[in-house]
């Protein structure tokens, strides 16, 4: 299923509030469950300063996927979607057998060969 979504979003332009490196790991929840844990923010932002008032007011970003992702196991590091950090920028990122995905501005898609894994979240539900 990882494998599919990110084949088929491989082309999908990076577009802040729509389809982000957080709100494009959202859609991969959605598909899983059926429930979108960042539905409320879709759309109510449209550049990268609308992205970091929300994150600003949220925590930062490891502190909101926290609370959009609550309903989930964390400690995933093989399949899922996670919070890493490369340098000292934060991401959020589609896990894929172990390897990070991102949604980049400028790039597509990328495989960063090292980062820091904040969290990680499985995509089956907590019981």
């Amino acid at each position: 299923m990882i494998a599919d979504f990110l084949a088929e979003t491989a082309q999908t332009p990076f577009e802040w509030g729509e389809n982000d490196c957080a709100l494009w790991c959202a859609a991969l929840v959605l598909r899983a469950t059926g429930e979108d844990p960042a539905s409320r923010f879709r759309g109510s932002y449209s550049d990268w300063m609308g992205a970091r008032n929300l994150l600003l007011q949220s925590g930062g970003l490891a502190n909101l996927c926290k609370k959009m992702m609550k309903d989930f196991p964390t400690g995933e590091t093989q399949n899922g979607v996670a919070v890493v950090r490369i340098g000292r920028v934060t991401y959020c990122g589609v896990l894929s057998a172990g390897r990070i995905v991102l949604k980049s501005e400028n790039c597509g898609m990328v495989m960063p060969e090292e980062y820091e894994l904040i969290e990680g979240w499985s995509l089956c539900r907590k019981h």
